[in-house]
């Protein structure tokens, strides 16, 4: 009897603890779980309330104001929303699109992710590669409003995570002759570059890609009054891979716009590549 007697306490104790951990745990944003019904937190007419860590929990009200969760002490607690940590690269031009890659947890294949801004059309991203930790995606903020924009990563749940003012759309604005591009530097092996540059008219132009020592890697021709031969903004899309189908090792790359009528040079710029 007296065994029987300190197991019942044992058993008490152990479900008053269970109880003890949903208060511990809530506001935490995990969602509690060891049974069929999982719930903790405070009471939140059963809905799903973010968390600041962009997690969330599940709570369902009782009568008193009480709430409930599983039973005893084995309550499981794991992550359930989409968590993003940090956006690379954070900004671009808003003359092209960009890659880039968000890094966090408990991204599912069916994700989906876009930049928002107050007042503006989102803008979603594509050409999406989808890991567990990581996303790799296209934006194309050509003509975007400058400024920061939150990213949104939201789950086939529709469970949502943010990063706030993650990412930052920059105005193409610098001077005639000079050659950007974006990302840089870049890997080949992951992502391409755009190579952004201005013309004060319309031409007829050869774009070249030379290495440090002058031997010439990539070469495109552009007709006049399009885009890559006309008068202002211009991007090109260099993947990395040369005319002779090599990848580009690791060193910085000369890139120049030339007048194809004149042989002048009218933009000049450098791009680096990393490969990791």
């Amino acid at each position: 009897m007296r065994v029987i007697k300190w197991l019942a306490i044992i058993l008490v104790v152990l479900g008053l603890t269970g109880l003890g951990l949903a208060d511990t745990l809530s506001g935490t944003g995990y969602l509690l779980g060891g049974g069929t019904n999982y719930y903790g937190g405070a009471p939140s007419g059963g809905g799903l309330v973010s968390s600041s860590v962009g997690d969330y929990y599940q709570t369902r009200p009782m009568s008193g104001g009480s709430y409930l969760m599983a039973s005893g002490p084995f309550a499981s607690v794991w992550s359930f929303a989409p968590w993003l940590l940090t956006l690379e690269p954070a900004s671009g031009y808003n003359i092209a699109p960009i890659r880039v890659k968000i890094s966090g947890a408990n991204f599912l294949s069916s994700t989906t992710v876009r930049l928002t801004h107050p007042g503006q059309s989102d803008i979603p991203g594509t050409n999406m590669t989808i890991g567990a930790s990581e996303i790799y995606c296209d934006f194309n903020i050509a003509g975007a409003l400058t400024g920061l924009w939150t990213v949104e990563v939201a789950d086939i749940n529709g469970l949502v995570g943010i990063l706030p003012d993650g990412f930052e759309v920059k105005s193409f604005a610098y001077d005639i002759a000079l050659i950007l591009n974006s990302p840089n530097p870049f890997d080949p092996a992951r992502e391409s570059t755009t190579i952004m540059y201005k013309l004060n008219s319309d031409a007829n132009v050869t774009a070249v890609i030379f290495s440090m020592t002058a031997d010439r890697l990539w070469r495109r021709d552009y007709l006049a009054g399009t885009n890559g031969g006309r008068s202002g903004d211009n991007s090109l899309v260099w993947n990395g891979i040369s005319d002779f189908g090599e990848m580009a090792s690791n060193g910085v790359y000369l890139v120049h716009v030339i007048d194809k009528s004149s042989g002048k040079t009218l933009a000049r710029g450098k791009v680096a590549v990393i490969r990791r």
